[in-house]
């Protein structure tokens, strides 16, 4: 796997279990993580830890078994091996644009609505918008990943932590007040029913 991308430009560091794994992000802050064989749920206590950065974590999984291979949504993207360089190269540079579209000096953006990741702060036409932290965490997640769906599971996962358990509720609960609290974005929070929330715009 270290040559494909090597051979891509990148700067490699492998870590061959989940506690090296957290060690390496905290470290080297690297921005893409790509894993092979890690537990499950692995993927996800990883992304929780800090800092909290716009990595892309990629799953890369055997082509001939690909068919057969459900992918967590903890994960942004997969790949199968072996890796092909130019592939590689291709990819990494479409993460690249589409983190740098995302946010830029540290903010997200959509429309009105600015979110200065920095200073914690969300304004809308440069008015500010009061959130509490969870809220202001979905908010930051839903921009992120906007146009992906996030199923509540998921959400709460990442948000609240899998030893949370107030039930998927909570996640709609934040849906709706960071609806009323930000009407200028509320019909870009789209409900994916049945499944969850997905934002657009």
């Amino acid at each position: 796997m270290r040559q494909p991308l090597e051979q891509a430009g990148c700067v490699v560091a492998v870590a061959t279990d989940e506690s090296a794994a957290a060690e390496l992000k905290a470290t080297q802050r690297p921005e893409v993580i790509f894993a092979v064989g890690l537990a499950p749920g692995a993927m996800g206590r990883l992304h929780r830890l800090p800092p909290q950065m716009d990595a892309v974590y990629c799953l890369l999984v055997d082509r001939r078994s690909l068919s057969q291979t459900p992918v967590p949504q903890e994960y942004d993207d997969l790949m199968t091996l072996p890796l092909d360089p130019a592939e590689v190269v291709v990819r990494v540079g479409l993460w690249r644009w589409r983190r740098e579209q995302l946010a830029s000096d540290g903010v997200l953006r959509s429309g009105a609505l600015v979110v200065d990741l920095t200073n914690y702060r969300v304004t809308v036409e440069g008015a500010p918008v009061t959130l509490t932290y969870k809220e202001y965490e979905l908010l930051c997640l839903l921009l992120r990943r906007r146009g992906q769906v996030l199923t509540r599971d998921q959400i709460l996962d990442l948000i609240w932590g899998p030893d949370y358990y107030g039930g998927s509720r909570t996640v709609d609960v934040h849906v709706r007040r960071l609806r009323t609290k930000l009407p200028e974005v509320a019909d870009n929070i789209a409900t994916v029913h049945g499944v969850g929330y997905r934002f657009d715009g």
